[in-house]
């Protein structure tokens, strides 16, 4: 699917691809932030390890997703300016100087794949696609911009 995706992707965008990610580091993420990964991101990170998009990070490597996690849950000075972020697993960026992607953890878990971006300036939680898959595609198809 992903490579598919990805072509199709390549085609129409400026894209630049990485070596996967490995199993290892993908566990390594789960445990350290209690959560375990979508199969669709598992998938997409085992096949490149972060994605540029017309020089957007979409989709952050394993270690960049860990450290910004960690950080936006840590940070003294995050926490005073924003609502909690124990319910987001950032995976990427949405291209907007500083908005991120993201999955909402309910009860410890993502039950459901649901892409969010995060607003930084107004702290907004906004949905924007089902799924990693469908916001490639609907970028691909000029339905919504990232």
């Amino acid at each position: 699917m992903w490579d598919r995706i990805l072509g199709t992707l390549s085609e129409k965008f400026e894209v630049k691809k990485f070596d996967g990610a490995g199993e290892k580091d993908i566990n390594v993420l789960e445990d350290k932030l209690g959560v375990k990964l979508p199969e669709e991101l598992r998938e997409l990170l085992k096949n490149t390890d972060g994605l540029e998009v017309e020089k957007t990070r979409i989709i952050r490597p394993v270690k960049d997703i860990l450290e910004d996690n960690e950080r936006f849950r840590s940070d003294e000075n995050i926490l005073r300016s924003f609502m909690p972020f124990d319910s987001l697993l950032f995976f990427g960026d949405s291209g907007g100087a500083g908005d991120l992607l993201a999955y909402a953890i309910i009860q410890g878990e993502i039950s459901k794949t649901g892409v969010y971006v995060w607003d930084h300036e107004n702290d907004s939680r906004t949905w924007i696609a089902p799924s990693i898959q469908k916001l490639l595609e609907w970028w691909i198809d000029g339905k919504i911009k990232v």
